[in-house]
């Protein structure tokens, strides 16, 4: 709910048009009914937010009644199993993720993890990053209070701003408290299997 919201307020501001929003719940296997509606609309574009089993499912069915529309998703779509679930009805499809895995900036923070842990980092999801990016900002958030006490930090924290990270320039945002950081785009390409890295945005 929170990615359909953010992308509806984003793409209408940005002088896209909305035709309709569908919803389903968790467990449903059967997206026809909603892609039925959908086709009549013709869209450019889908905004898919689901887990990658809902997209197997939800983009082949799509295909399977002739919908031609692009797939649009979050980082959820990174997950290799697309490869073998669905390869062709998401082939084309876009998506938006935290960072870029591949970066060379990172080689040196995984060869370390790699040599620590003996696990690769940023394997399928990348999540080892962000904890280290969210110690980046808390001890930054230390060292201009002074202090550690919660509240003093709570504040604190709402000031933070371009703190340099392996994910990218961090800042927080003092209204939402979510972080302020640049995403990168990927295509999804099933030929060969791969998520093909296509530009970085900034806030």
């Amino acid at each position: 709910m929170g990615l359909k919201d953010a992308f509806v307020e984003a793409f209408t501001a940005n002088g896209g048009e909305v035709y309709m929003v569908e919803a389903y719940k968790t467990g449903d296997v059967d997206f026809r009914a909603q892609f039925s509606k959908i086709k009549g609309k013709e869209p450019d574009v889908i905004f898919l937010p689901a887990l990658y089993k809902d997209i197997a499912l939800a983009t082949s069915q799509a295909r399977a009644l002739g919908v031609e529309s692009t797939f649009l998703g979050g980082d959820s779509w990174l997950n290799t199993d697309l490869f073998t679930l669905a390869p062709d009805a998401v082939n084309g499809s876009y998506y938006v993720n935290p960072l870029n895995a591949s970066d060379p900036k990172l080689d040196e923070f995984k060869a370390k993890y790699l040599e620590k842990y003996n696990s690769v980092a940023g394997a399928e999801g990348g999540n080892c990053f962000f904890p280290h990016d969210a110690m980046l900002v808390l001890m930054a958030a230390i060292e201009k209070a002074q202090s550690v006490d919660p509240e003093i930090l709570r504040d604190t924290l709402e000031s933070i701003e371009d703190i340099e990270g392996l994910t990218g320039k961090i800042s927080i945002d003092k209204v939402t408290h979510n972080a302020v950081k640049p995403v990168s785009v990927f295509k999804v390409e099933t030929n060969p299997d791969r998520f093909e890295f296509v530009k970085i945005i900034n806030p």
